[in-house]
């Protein structure tokens, strides 16, 4: 019998994630769950793979699981911005742009009053995608009113 079969006999692996109950207890996960979360990815894989952490199922707490952004949507589960765009990655799935790419992202690209006093706004996003324009008095947009519903989005 080697060394290593002794310590398998010993110190079991009933979850098959490969962290022994021993190394589970002390990093407080569950021995008996590979992926004590529930985020889709393995503790094991959490701790050697992604670096993220095996108890929180969103370890950089941007609204998607670390399982997602790894294994998914390819993004960082490490980061809430993973294409350092300026738009949390997230928010780029709401909007509809990609969140690994820095040159998909929806913002305001420009502001002209007009000579009648109104605004026009021109923005970038994704073709074919329509977004909706509110303005409101209130910092928590509380009172938000609709201004626009436009075409969507046109390539120019």
């Amino acid at each position: 019998m080697k060394v290593a079969d002794a310590e398998f006999l010993i110190d079991p692996d009933p979850d098959h994630d490969n962290l022994t109950t021993s190394q589970e207890h002390a990093l407080g996960t569950d021995p008996l769950r590979a992926d004590s979360d529930a985020d889709g990815v393995s503790d094991w894989e959490e701790l050697h793979l992604f670096r993220t952490e095996p108890l929180l199922a969103d370890s950089d707490g941007d609204g998607l699981s670390d399982g997602e952004e790894a294994l998914v949507l390819f993004t960082s589960p490490l980061r809430t911005d993973s294409d350092g765009d300026g738009a949390g990655d997230f928010a780029e799935l709401v909007a509809g742009t990609n969140p690994a790419n820095p040159g998909s992202v929806l913002a305001i690209t420009g502001i002209v009053r007009n000579a009648d006093g109104s605004v026009t706004l021109r923005w970038s996003g994704v073709v074919g995608r329509t977004y909706r324009v509110r303005r409101s008095g209130s910092p928590d947009f509380s009172a938000a009113e609709k201004i626009s519903s436009g075409g969507g989005v046109r390539k120019e």
